[in-house]
C-alpha cells in the first residue's frame, strides 16, 4: 500500500496481482466466568442486590460456582436471567431473595444465625466449624470430611466439604426439568447436593 503514495515511490496503485494473506484467527468467546459481571461481588448481600440489562445475580451459599465448559472456579457470585437455563451449578445453595444462614466464630468454633451466612444450615456449619481444618475433601464411602492439602484433587474448602459431603445428591434432567438421586461415589457428575439442584433444574 505504501506505493500508493507520491511519497513512497511510483504514486500509482496496481491491485491485479494482490493475494490474500491468510486471515487473522479471531479469538473463541469462553462461555465462562470471564462475561458474567456478577462475579465481581465478594459478599452475598451486596450480589444478590444486583443486576444489569435483565441479568440478576445469586449467591452460592457454602460453595463456588461451577461453569459449563469451565469447571469449578473461585466465585461464589453468579448472573441468570429470569426464566433461562443459570449456565453454571452450585452445589451447595443458591440464593437470590435472601443470605440468612449459618457463620462460625473461627476463634471460639462455635457457630450461630446470620443475616449474611457462610453455611447454608447449622448442620454444616458445626462440623467445619468445630474442627481446625481450613481444607478437606469428602470421603464418599465414610460420608465424612478428611482434612487435606490445598491444592490437591478432589480438596476443598472445609466450609465447602461440610456443606456437601454426606448430603443427598441430584444430576438434573433438563427434559423433565426434575432432579433424579444419584450417588458422587459412583458417578463423577454427581457434583450437586438435592435441594440445589432441584432449584436450578426446575428454572
Amino acid at each position: 500500500m505504501w506505493k500508493c503514495n507520491t511519497w513512497g515511490g511510483k504514486g500509482t496503485c496496481d491491485f491485479s496481482n494482490t493475494t490474500v494473506s491468510t486471515p487473522v484467527a479471531v479469538p473463541e468467546v469462553k462461555a465462562s466466568a470471564e462475561n458474567d459481571h456478577c462475579n465481581e461481588y465478594g459478599d452475598c448481600h451486596t450480589c444478590i442486590s444486583a443486576s444489569q440489562g435483565g441479568v440478576s445475580c445469586g449467591w452460592c451459599l457454602g460453595g463456588t460456582l461451577s461453569y459449563q465448559g469451565v469447571g469449578k472456579t473461585p466465585y461464589k457470585c453468579g448472573g441468570f436471567a429470569a426464566g433461562k437455563p443459570f449456565n453454571f451449578t452450585c452445589p451447595a445453595d443458591f440464593r437470590t431473595t435472601d443470605c440468612k444462614g449459618y457463620a462460625c466464630d473461627w476463634s471460639s468454633q462455635k457457630c450461630a444465625i446470620s443475616d449474611n451466612g457462610q453455611f447454608p444450615d447449622a448442620e454444616s456449619c458445626h462440623d467445619a466449624c468445630s474442627k481446625e481444618v481450613t481444607h478437606a475433601k469428602c470421603n464418599e464411602d465414610t460420608k465424612t470430611c478428611d482434612k487435606c492439602d490445598q491444592g490437591s484433587p478432589d480438596c476443598n474448602t472445609a466450609a465447602f466439604c461440610a456443606a456437601t459431603c454426606g448430603k443427598p445428591h441430584g444430576k438434573c434432567n433438563p427434559t423433565t426439568g426434575k432432579c433424579t438421586t444419584c450417588d458422587p461415589a459412583k458417578d463423577k457428575d454427581c457434583s450437586q447436593v438435592k435441594t440445589a439442584c432441584d432449584q436450578e433444574c426446575s428454572i
